[in-house]
């Protein structure tokens, strides 16, 4: 088979008016605009952007119909047919060629081939393609957001070979299958002859004019090499008919789901997956190599072994990448969906099989999918329902190799709706679990929900970080997609005096976003109802600034084989303390449970050895002789220790090892003795008040020193302020009024903590208002916070005032109970209040939506530069303080006693009283 390559810059023309086709353009060489890539998009096309405004991303803001045309050079046909092949177009297109019609593309997600034999002649050919919007629903989540990109995004290329022609060639449990068209003016009857490593096969076949026949070639699959992630082994079918010869590489693997598994090529498979919503480097589906391999490579790194593309479909290009890279992906659709459907729907139903019989071939493919959420619509909807079978039906009538799904989010509501895997979404009400960092999900009562399928979790943590100019350079390099989100977060930086900080945020935020994602996939890996999940998402997606790695997969956060080597691994040790319990402390006896998840082909047995560290020195271990069987995740050690006291202030190493797996968590050790200091307690809040008297047996309430002090005179007459700088001893307060004002005047001191009664102008405004105690923006985790609303990294300052206590300036699990539900304290309104200077040590950086000033807020012209570059700003930010420190005064909203970390710090803060 002869092919010839048409990729390359084309010569293009806009036509906003849409007259083109009436007028007849394309029966004459066009008047060019510009040239265009193919594949790719003329919204890629920066020489429009003066007469089209970039916008959303786009290089320019064109949206209309437009034509390309390039030409085709033929040698002589010598009676062979011409075929002329698409690999994507989208919305719509029409194909001409010397001036006729040839015809018209519809199907955006699949490629198109032609005949074209009657339109050409051997030498130079005129081809012209008319890129239409109309179709343009058929995009689905490709085209979102304002991404509103039309192009030729697939290869495009002619090939010359016989009147009979093979397609939709895969290789199945039956053996080889597809389809032979005859596109010649009589019948054939021939041989049709395959190979596949050393196995030949042959049957006879009668195809008559203008026809199509199915047909199956029986192989002995036994022998053939098994496709997995791991060992990504690849064969190549060689068939032959009628003269001519077809290859197709592709894998053989096995896909079945039973008894709750996953199983690939018969051994359990534990689905470690990340995903994102459209995102192309490309702005039209992604077909640079180097830059899909980089990708790849990246999610292979860390231990993934699946990625979902979110109601839309991974270019060809993606596709044999991740067949020859070991990769899983999942391709989507819009017909049920919650997000950006496909419409009209007989259209969809139309472009389904097309799709499925177009790419099942592909070993990476592991299942075609109706849409996201659509359980929303179906469990409202007899119609969406019936959608769904059908979407179903048609998936299982053309491939044996992949699975079908209903949809993405659904976890057994619906057991009428065929579906091979179950998807939860973690919910609760407002996306409480996931803001809560997905630290109190109800695991126990998840399995009975997914029918007896296996079970994987629905888009699994968006936890966001701090804008880099590094990830905008390395995205705005690609010279595809534009984006600013670094530019905008530089600008807020500028506006609030913090611009020396930006390396430190970007580090922090890292930091925190991978300790919290590393979390919650073990936690998910450690649940025996489970066989996967979906991290979302594992890339930065753009300005939604999410992830481990930037969009290039160039850089990554942090060492991935922390994941690759831990929850992502085939066998998997786990222990049983998420955000909570990493505080211990000393002389308290503890224990910690370890898990061994195996997902490996075979059964595991072997000695395991826990060790608690510090600085190379054990603390407490323990062995035991455990095993799992393949596909198995139980508990097998219940690691009992405590910790002596000579290791309080201390960062300790709980190590779990043996042959098959290892891995190791972060722990601090903590003074559990109460506290000698003699402080004096003016806190309204009686709960509180009594958990500091349990914390401080020698404190006294101000009252009662009062009345000590005064005796009788204390009852019409009390001088709280007047006792309190008498005694010379720090106060406990939880409100400012005039005797906390008093105290400070007079020269004492003064700790401030937070019960909800400082004065409201104190603290700062909620994020989410609606959610009232459990507003975003006092939570640990920055769900949500790369592109919405929330606390995007937590700042610890070194500091004297903190000397002693355990930390790495960033806000570490040893955080997590102090810093979780606290409310942020305006630092400018406190400072003002109480008349003295004060720093911030603690304090938490939201994203918040930008609010348009009626005047330029610099005057510095880099600045104003600066902003000219940035179009439709979304992003500033807000600083949330939560211990502020001065010389008579600390003032913090930490929530201090609910563990040994936060009674460590409070017990250092009053002793720098």
């Amino acid at each position: 088979m002869e092919r010839i390559s048409l990729n390359g810059a084309w010569r293009a023309r806009l036509d906003p008016e849409n007259i083109g086709l009436a007028a007849g353009w394309a029966q004459s060489a066009i008047q060019a605009d510009c040239l265009a890539p193919v594949p790719g998009c003329i919204q890629r096309v920066a020489e429009l952007a003066q007469a089209y405004p970039p916008q959303n991303g786009l290089r320019n803001g064109y949206k209309g119909t437009w034509f390309l045309e390039t030409n085709l050079l033929l040698p002589e046909l010598q009676g062979r047919n011409v075929y002329l092949h698409i690999g994507g177009a989208a919305p719509a297109c029409h194909l001409f060629l010397n001036g006729q019609h040839v015809g018209r593309h519809i199907y955006t997600l699949c490629p198109w081939e032609e005949n074209v034999t009657r339109f050409v002649c051997a030498g130079e050919n005129r081809l012209t393609i008319a890129v239409t919007e109309d179709y343009s629903l058929m995009y689905a989540g490709s085209r979102f957001r304002g991404l509103d990109w039309s192009g030729i995004y697939g290869e495009v290329y002619a090939w010359l070979g016989g009147a009979v022609r093979l397609q939709d060639v895969y290789l199945s449990e039956r053996g080889i299958e597809g389809c032979a068209a005859n596109d010649g003016a009589e019948g054939f009857s021939g041989t049709l002859r395959a190979e596949v490593c050393g196995q030949r096969v042959e049957r006879f076949m009668q195809i008559a004019a203008g026809a199509r026949e199915t047909f199956l070639l029986p192989v002995d699959t036994d022998p053939l090499p098994r496709w997995t992630p791991e060992h990504p082994r690849l064969v190549e079918l060689c068939l032959r008919i009628n003269g001519e010869e077809t290859r197709v590489t592709t894998g053989f693997r096995t896909l079945k789901a039973q008894n709750g598994r996953i199983y690939l090529n018969d051994a359990p498979l534990f689905l470690a997956g990340a995903g994102e919503e459209y995102e192309s480097l490309d702005i039209s589906p992604l077909m640079d190599e180097n830059v899909i391999r980089r990708r790849f490579s990246a999610l292979k790194a860390h231990g993934f072994c699946f990625y979902r593309y979110h109601t839309h479909a991974p270019s060809e290009a993606e596709l044999r990448m991740a067949d020859e890279m070991g990769l899983l992906v999942g391709a989507e659709f819009g017909l049920v969906s919650n997000f950006h459907k496909t419409l009209p729907v007989e259209k969809c139903l139309e472009m389904l099989p097309r799709y499925v019989r177009a790419t099942r071939w592909h070993p990476s493919l592991f299942c075609y999918c109706l849409g996201n959420e659509g359980s929303q619509l179906m469990v409202e909807s007899a119609a969406e329902r019936e959608k769904a079978r059908v979407g179903y039906e048609l998936i299982r009538q053309n491939t044996r190799n992949q699975f079908a799904l209903a949809c993405f989010g659904m976890q057994g509501e619906l057991p009428e709706v065929p579906n091979d895997i179950e998807t939860p979404h973690l919910w609760s009400d407002n996306f409480l679990f996931a803001y809560d960092g997905l630290s109190r999900v109800p695991w126990d009562l998840l399995g009975g929900t997914s029918l007896g399928r296996p079970c994987v979790l629905h888009e699994y943590g968006k936890f966001g970080v701090w804008p880099s100019m590094r990830d905008q350079e390395a995205l705005n390099a690609h010279k595809g997609i534009l984006q600013d989100f670094a530019s905008q977060a530089r600008m807020a930086l500028r506006e609030h005096g913090l611009l020396e900080q930006e390396e430190r945020f970007i580090d922090n935020s890292r930091r925190q976003c991978g300790a919290i994602t590393r979390l919650i996939l073990e936690e998910a890996r450690r649940q025996a109802c489970l066989s996967g999940f979906v991290l979302w998402s594992f890339f930065r997606g753009g300005s939604r600034n999410t992830g481990l790695c930037d969009d290039t997969g160039a850089h990554y956060d942090g060492d991935p084989a922390v994941f690759r080597q831990g929850c992502n691994a085939p066998v998997a040790l786990l222990m049983d303390r998420g955000f909570q319990g990493r505080a211990l402390p000393c002389y308290i006896p503890q224990r910690v449970g370890i898990s061994l998840s195996n997902f490996s082909a075979r059964d595991v047995r072997g000695m395991l050895q826990v060790s608690l560290l510090c600085e190379g020195q054990t603390v407490a271990e323990a062995h035991a002789e455990v095993s799992a069987n393949s596909g198995e995740t139980k508990e097998v050690l219940a690691f009992h220790f405590s910790v002596p006291g000579e290791y309080q202030g201390k960062k300790l190493v709980l190590r779990a090892e043996m042959d098959e797996a290892q891995n190791a968590w972060d722990f601090w050790a903590f003074d559990s003795a109460v506290s000698d200091a003699a402080v004096l307690l003016y806190v309204r809040d009686p709960e509180i008040e009594t958990l500091l008297l349990a914390q401080f047996p020698k404190a006294v309430r101000l009252q009662d020193a009062d009345s000590l002090r005064l005796g009788c005179r204390a009852w019409n007459h009390p001088q709280w302020a007047e006792t309190a700088l008498a005694l010379r001893r720090p106060v406990i307060a939880d409100g400012m009024d005039a005797i906390t004002q008093a105290i400070l005047h007079g020269g004492g001191r003064v700790l401030f903590l937070d019960t909800g009664r400082l004065p409201a102008e104190w603290y700062t405004p909620a994020l989410l208002p609606q959610l009232g105690e459990r507003d975003t923006g006092r939570f640990y985790t920055s769900f949500r916070a790369g592109w919405h609303t929330g606390n995007l990294l937590t700042v610890v300052e070194q500091s004297p005032t903190l000397a002693g206590f355990p930390q790495e300036g960033f806000c570490d699990l040893q955080f997590y109970a102090m810093v979780q539900s606290a409310r942020g304290l305006n630092h400018q309104r406190v400072e003002a209040d109480l008349q003295t200077d004060l720093r911030s040590l603690v304090y938490a950086v939201a994203n918040v939506p930008y609010q348009q000033p009626q005047k330029p807020l610099v005057q510095d012209p880099n600045a104003i530069r600066e902003q000219e570059t940035v179009q439709n700003r979304t992003f500033d930010l807000m600083c949330q303080n939560y211990l502020l420190a001065g010389e008579a005064a600390y003032v913090c909203s930490m929530k201090l006693l609910r563990d040994p970390a936060g009674k460590a710090l409070l017990k250092l803060l009053v002793s720098r009283c």
